[in-house]
């Protein structure tokens, strides 16, 4: 049976992304509820979602990285790349919507996080960073336990965003890089917006 998803803000996007402005007067506390299985006594339809069904999304930008390497200043934390000091990046924007969470790097970069199996899935929203116009040119990739499972092929800033949603269940390392398409690294301003991880289920609460 497909996911359920309950947002106590606003409606997910058309393209299956979740709002994440910089302003709003939500808290970015996004849910997911997992049905339980059908139950006979219940006419065969689902159950109620119990507390044990509850699992939040936890945003990369929450977590510590094991290591990091980016083509131009810092890792941004829910900002995009900006000049060489920690924090100086404009606001995370890929087609004119604005994320209060993520990543801003720049090309070429590589962020690992040591997941422990920890996670069930992987989403985010990438692309090119609004502040570089349609300049720039960069792919992205999601690598886990030293197994590619997610290139996006060469992307410009012309280009829009691309919905992420990775298997990562089982996944021990797992690592975003960015590569600069082999033209040098103008303007590749990279964003990972809204990158989060939804945990495993914890099989106990069944029992």
């Amino acid at each position: 049976m497909p996911l359920l998803l309950q947002f106590p803000g606003p409606l997910p996007n058309p393209d299956g992304t979740l709002p994440e402005p910089v302003y709003g007067p939500f808290r970015p506390s996004w849910l997911i509820h997992t049905p339980t299985r059908p139950d006979v006594s219940t006419g065969g339809a689902a159950t109620a979602p119990t507390k044990g069904d509850v699992q939040e999304f936890v945003y990369l930008s929450d977590l510590k990285w094991t290591s990091a390497s980016n083509g131009w200043g810092d890792v941004e934390l829910n900002r995009a790349n900006g000049d060489k000091d920690p924090g100086d990046g404009p606001p995370i924007s890929l087609d004119g919507r604005l994320y209060r969470r993520g990543l801003g790097v720049a090309a070429n970069s590589q962020i690992t996080y040591d997941l422990d199996g920890k996670y069930a899935r992987f989403f985010s929203a990438i692309g090119i960073d609004d502040s570089a116009g349609d300049e720039g040119s960069v792919t992205f990739q999601v690598w886990a336990d030293g197994r590619k499972i997610f290139d996006s092929g060469l992307l410009s800033g012309a280009d829009r965003r691309i919905p992420v949603r990775l298997n990562v269940a089982g996944v021990k390392q797992l690592t975003l890089v960015t590569t600069d398409g082999g033209d040098g690294d103008n303007n590749d301003h990279a964003d990972w917006a809204a990158a989060r991880l939804v945990p495993a289920p914890d099989l106990t609460q069944a029992l």
